[in-house]
């Protein structure tokens, strides 16, 4: 009953503040000056709504005019009382312009930058070691000149400003100064360059991360001697991990494990990627993953774990293109159980291609794609077609295609992605030592002749995975791949036999393909052999690396400066270059081109090739083939130039006039 009374009391309340749903309104002013300022003018005093102003009052609406001389419009009539058009106060019976503001002051830029730069200049001045920056600047100019003799001198002058390690440790971190320390390193005195390696290798691990100091380890490594390299190394030890995950680290990490590092010191930093255990503690006796629980079985998951969890933030960060990350995962795999060998497989599947540029990257490689589905597979040759022919005339990169070729049954998909691309650049593949080893894998796979016996076993490990019939997929590949050879060849014969080593791959060529097309890439081969202005290069020149290039660019310069003066190297004729001839006596003996070289003959071509000898031993082969037609063409145009056999001396004469019975 309390509370009803309660309710009836509020409602009675409320009942007496509440207005009526359609008041009456009162008439309008009359007068604009009965008007409220800033309001509405079709409502009565109070809010905007005529409601009475109490204590929770709403704010002006959005778009209601602000009241009389707070803030007024822009284009405000004169008369008003408030400031005119131009922010000047008007009457209602001035009518008059504004004044126009005054110009702005012109400013004098050149004064302005030279301001700034004193301004900059002060304040460089005003830090700590100002000066010695200067002075160090200025010996540096000098040193890096190559007409500056007495570079050592300058170099201890340098080292006198430097002084202590802590000085060098802050100026490698400068983006101007630490070009001076790298140009210290290589040109200074050997107790210099030691000292300034000691003051520095403390702080690798730091210096390494360094947006400019990481430039500096690559130049200890590069010019320290063997102690300091040393130490770099063991500077790593703890880190590994950390500079792994970090772009301009992870290639420091790659360097040192490649070309510097020890069979031992490489399982040292291996073991930092087991788990946080080694990042502190060494063990030499362990070599791969299997060694960490070799003696403690229950370990094994958490090794496993760790090295998983390790292998998956290196993917995640991209950074996979690493020697000492391959050689990690290389291991994992073949320890893992098929769940967790699913899971980075699916992680390193985008980073396939980068896999396959050192040996266990490609071992790894070869793993995920035996241990892939289907799909998986079909996105792994989807994500390698733009990389296709550098990994095909890479030294490790061309075995993981082989692989490829070898396993998937699919030989159309094979077709699209691998085969088409290839012979779309197949000239730039076979230039390549790598790359002709696989035209090669395409007509004679598995030839001891062409490949060593560990590198077939290898590649036909992967068997185990494929379901098709090995020579059903073999021939079916052949049949692919003839056609597009063949007829490369004869678009181009000098190419495929510029050179013996090329030649061989060509001889394999047309020793495995059949058919109309093949018959006349033979031909063609046989037109370009008869031909008496076929020159090659003495050496056979390929696609290499520019570093080896140098090398032998600049040892060929030592040994032959007149050649080298010259700029192009001398041509010799294709019947005599040493690596063809052992090529085309190869290939008289393949059926079809005796006759094919038979018919192309002339009276000119054996007048100059009689009095060589490489040459001559060519009609002697040809004539060895027993073959009636071609005898009989090779003696009648011997025949003819009696007298030039007669008259040469060397090897191949006597036994093609005795074969001929022109004593």
């Amino acid at each position: 009953m309390g509370e009803s009374k309660k309710r009836a009391a509020d409602s009675e309340g409320l009942s007496e503040v509440k207005k009526p749903k359609f008041e009456k309104k009162s008439a309008a002013p009359k007068n604009s000056s009965d008007k409220p300022k800033g309001g509405n003018p079709f409502q009565k005093t109070g809010n905007k709504f005529g409601k009475p102003q109490g204590k929770f009052q709403k704010p002006q609406g959005k778009f209601q005019k602000p009241q009389q001389g707070k803030f007024q419009g822009k284009f405000q009539k004169p008369g008003a009382g408030g400031p005119g058009k131009f922010g000047k106060p008007s009457d209602g019976h001035s009518k008059q312009a504004a004044a126009p503001a005054p110009a702005p002051e012109k400013v004098d830029w050149t004064k302005f930058k030279q301001e700034k730069k004193e301004l900059r200049q002060k304040r460089k001045a005003a830090r700590t070691g100002f000066d010695k920056i200067q002075e160090a600047k200025q010996l540096y100019e000098k040193l890096k000149c190559k007409s500056t003799e007495n570079k050592a001198e300058l170099c201890r002058e340098l080292h006198k400003v430097f002084r202590d390690a802590e000085t060098y440790q802050k100026m490698v971190m400068a983006h101007d100064t630490t070009r001076i320390v790298q140009c210290m390193l290589k040109r200074a005195p050997a107790e210099i360059c030691k000292e300034i390696s000691e003051a520095l290798v403390p702080v690798v691990s730091k210096l390494a991360i360094c947006d400019y100091a990481h430039f500096v380890v690559p130049r200890l490594l590069k010019y320290g001697t063997m102690e300091i390299k040393r130490k770099v190394i063991e500077a790593t030890y703890g880190n590994v991990f950390s500079m792994l995950s970090r772009p301009k680290s992870t290639s420091i990490i790659d360097t040192v494990y490649l070309s510097y590092a020890s069979s031992q010191q490489k399982a040292l930093m291996r073991q930092e990627l087991y788990g946080d255990l080694y990042k502190k503690a060494k063990d030499k006796n362990v070599k791969c993953i299997k060694d960490t629980y070799k003696d403690s079985p229950h370990m094994k998951l958490a090794v496993l774990n760790s090295v998983k969890s390790n292998l998956d933030h290196i993917a995640n960060k991209t950074l996979v293109d690493n020697s000492l990350v391959h050689a990690v995962l290389c291991d994992y795999l073949n320890e893992c159980n098929e769940e967790d060998r699913g899971e980075i497989i699916t992680a390193f599947l985008p980073h396939i291609a980068a896999l396959a540029s050192t040996k266990d990257g490609v071992l790894a490689a070869m793993t995920c794609f035996w241990h892939s589905i289907v799909k998986d597979r079909r996105a792994i040759l989807k994500t390698i077609r733009e990389h296709l022919i550098k990994l095909c005339t890479h030294e490790h990169g061309h075995v993981f295609i082989l692989t490829i070729i070898n396993t998937t049954d699919d030989t159309k998909a094979l077709k699209k992605s691998i085969f088409d691309p290839i012979f779309a650049e197949i000239e730039a593949v076979v230039a390549s030592e790598w790359g002709r080893r696989v035209i090669d894998w395409f007509v004679s796979p598995g030839d001891r002749a062409r490949f060593h016996p560990q590198t077939i076993a290898l590649i036909e490990e992967g068997l185990q995975y494929s379901k098709k019939d090995k020579d059903v997929r073999r021939a079916e590949l052949l049949e692919q791949v003839s056609e597009p050879l063949c007829k490369a060849i004869v678009e181009n014969p000098y190419y495929w036999v510029r050179g013996g080593h090329i030649a061989i791959t060509t001889l394999n060529i047309l020793k495995s393909c059949k058919g109309e097309l093949a018959k006349k890439a033979l031909d063609s081969v046989a037109e370009v052999v008869c031909n008496v202005d076929w020159k090659v290069t003495p050496k056979e020149v390929e696609e290499e690396n520019k570093e080896v290039a140098e090398i032998k660019k600049k040892l060929e310069a030592k040994t032959d400066e007149s050649e080298d003066k010259k700029g192009v190297p001398e041509l010799v004729l294709g019947v005599e270059h040493a690596g063809l001839h052992i090529a085309l006596k190869k290939f008289l003996k393949i059926e079809g081109f005796p006759s094919a070289l038979a018919e192309k003959l002339t009276d000119e071509v054996v007048q100059i090739w009689l009095p060589l000898n490489r040459a001559t031993f060519l009609l002697v082969d040809a004539y060895k083939g027993e073959n009636p037609n071609v005898q009989q063409k090779i003696k009648t145009l011997v025949t003819k130039q009696r007298k030039l056999l007669k008259s040469q001396n060397h090897a191949a004469s006597k036994i093609l006039s005795e074969l001929l019975g022109l004593k």
